[in-house]
């Protein structure tokens, strides 16, 4: 009954605190549920997407509000909804020099790749000097 109740109100609010609060259930409580029962597990992402609707909707109704509509919320959702059209596109070419010695290029995966192989080097010299150190020696109390 109470899985019920958490997931109708997941549903209406779209918000996982929320839905805990109203259905009196525990937070923890209601993750466990979701990592052991996979048809519950369905049901929250189901609730989600329908709380995503719901917010959807009311962003909708906010935009075409005549006496208050607002130009950012339609803004976010033409965003949304047409990425391709209006999403920021960033780009550039060639190299970019920034103050403290690191540049930026087109080929910045290459650059982080080729870094992490630097790093994963060094770390495996590293270890490979560490084993390579003498054992602590063994203090021996002075005898008496």
């Amino acid at each position: 009954m109470r899985k019920k109740a958490f997931l109708n109100a997941l549903s209406l609010h779209g918000n996982v605190l929320e839905a805990c609060e109203i259905s009196k259930t525990g937070r923890s409580l209601a993750y466990q549920w979701r990592e052991k029962d996979q048809d519950f597990a369905a049901a929250w992402l189901e609730a989600i997407e329908i709380g995503a609707d719901r917010l959807e909707l009311h962003i909708h109704e906010r935009i075409r509000d005549a006496e208050k509509p607002s130009d950012v919320l339609a803004i976010f959702m033409l965003k949304g909804l047409r990425p391709e059209k209006y999403r920021e596109n960033y780009s550039f070419t060639g190299d970019l020099n920034v103050t403290g010695g690191l540049t930026l290029s087109a080929d910045i995966d290459g650059q982080i790749e080729a870094r992490a192989a630097e790093l994963a080097e060094a770390k495996r010299r590293l270890e490979s000097e560490r084993l390579a150190l003498p054992a602590d020696p063994v203090v021996q109390p002075p005898d008496s």
